[in-house]
């Protein structure tokens, strides 16, 4: 749960169209089947008060020993990434991701783990399994796409601060090759639409025997598209983003003080300007269902800048 990968639908799209054995498709946002090159800056965080007193098992993953006074525990998470999406044909699309990680765990305000450094890279390949066509008579729109893809361990997951083993979770890497499957899928009629994307990670175990949790990422949004002029577009967008995971375990062992569920509604805007997109969304915790004891999740939010190419 703490190192979940956050997936969100790319839109990725453009006024242009492409042919594909001479049939050409109805375009959805802007920049429609063009490639992109994104960078975006992600923030998560969470937080709880510990009372005086020794940890019990259930506690055991937010610290170890005895808490001298009432503590108040934090977490931040920042990732600074770097995407890739490319259209290798009208119906095949690419998508390579490129994290660095930054972890910051605080005990009343002063700081007693630290790690950043670059992530795992991933890649994910989609395929597009449907999209209307332009004959099509209707102002109905919809794509739906499937794929899979893989997550290496080019991150660092071995960090310590003053000789002690930083936690696993704000290692900037895991250690382990996970496996992505994804679906998509995106409708639009007249300029109101629908973009739904559930993704499903199963995450390796790595040399030190722990393997985060097998998790889900479901992300939905309602979107509308406002022209203010020919080359400028606004999208505001209203939605619901939910993740779940199971325990992570440790030498075949589960892992007290991990997974769970959470819910949050998410706010946000997208731009676009010719070839440059300005996006971001706001996530407030709307409910959550944590196993064990675990801080709990503050806001989150994004933002990214698009550049798009043909």
């Amino acid at each position: 749960m703490k190192r979940f990968l956050m997936a969100f639908l790319l839109l990725n799209a453009s006024w242009a169209y492409a042919c594909d054995m001479c049939s050409v498709y109805l375009t959805i946002n802007p920049t429609d089947y063009k490639h992109s090159l994104q960078l975006n800056y992600r923030y998560r965080g969470a937080s709880a008060m510990i009372k005086q007193g020794f940890l019990n098992q259930q506690q055991a993953h937010v610290g170890s020993g005895y808490f001298p006074e009432d503590t108040h525990v934090e977490e931040y998470f920042h990732t600074i990434d770097a995407w890739g999406n490319f259209f290798l044909s009208e119906r095949l699309q690419l998508m390579v991701n490129l994290p660095y990680q930054i972890a910051e765990n605080y005990y009343n305000d002063t700081i007693v783990q630290e790690a950043s450094g670059i992530g795992d890279i991933s890649s994910l390949l989609m395929y597009q399994v449907h999209n209307t066509k332009a004959e099509a008579p209707t102002k109905f729109r919809q794509r739906f796409s499937v794929g899979g893809g893989l997550k290496l361990p080019t991150g660092k997951y071995k960090m310590e601060m003053d000789e002690e083993p930083i936690q696993q979770e704000y290692q900037p890497g895991t250690g382990s090759i996970d496996f992505i499957l994804n679906a998509q899928y995106l409708m639009r009629y007249k300029k109101a639409g629908l973009s739904a994307n559930v993704l499903y990670k199963i995450n390796g175990e790595n040399n030190q025997e722990y393997a985060f949790a097998n998790g889900t990422n479901i992300d939905v949004r309602l979107f509308y598209q406002i022209s203010a002029t020919k080359s400028f577009v606004i999208m505001p967008e209203l939605g619901v983003f939910y993740e779940e995971a199971e325990r992570d375990t440790e030498r075949g062992n589960q892992v007290y003080g991990t997974g769970g569920s959470a819910a949050f509604g998410s706010l946000g805007l997208r731009t676009f300007y010719k070839d440059f997109s300005l996006v971001g969304t706001y996530f407030s915790p709307w409910n959550e269902n944590l196993h064990d004891f675990q801080l709990a999740n503050k806001e989150r939010f994004v933002i990214g800048l698009i550049y798009t190419f043909s």
